[in-house]
């Protein structure tokens, strides 16, 4: 049981918790999205605010029971249904 113990005590100092994972990938999603988007003459924050736009929009103007609002939750909250 100790063996088990030190390998969960290394994974939980090395890996950081799934709501740090999501807002990594967040923020990387939108770095990437403003380099390879959008139009070059507009400036970054312009673009920047489109794209959080657009994010917004396609997260909370659909039903609050879509699919991919379920996935972000679980992201955030490190929840799976199956895990009951």
């Amino acid at each position: 049981m100790k063996f088990a113990n030190s390998i969960e005590n290394i994974f939980k100092k090395i890996f950081p918790s799934p709501f740090t994972i999501a807002v990594i990938l967040t923020f990387l999603s939108v770095l990437l999205a403003l380099v390879y988007t959008g139009d070059k003459d507009r400036g970054y924050l312009s673009r920047s605010l489109t794209i959080i736009e657009y994010w917004e929009k396609g997260l909370w103007d659909n039903d609050p029971r879509s699919v991919k609002t379920d996935q972000a939750g679980q992201k955030y909250q490190g929840y799976n249904y199956n895990d009951k």
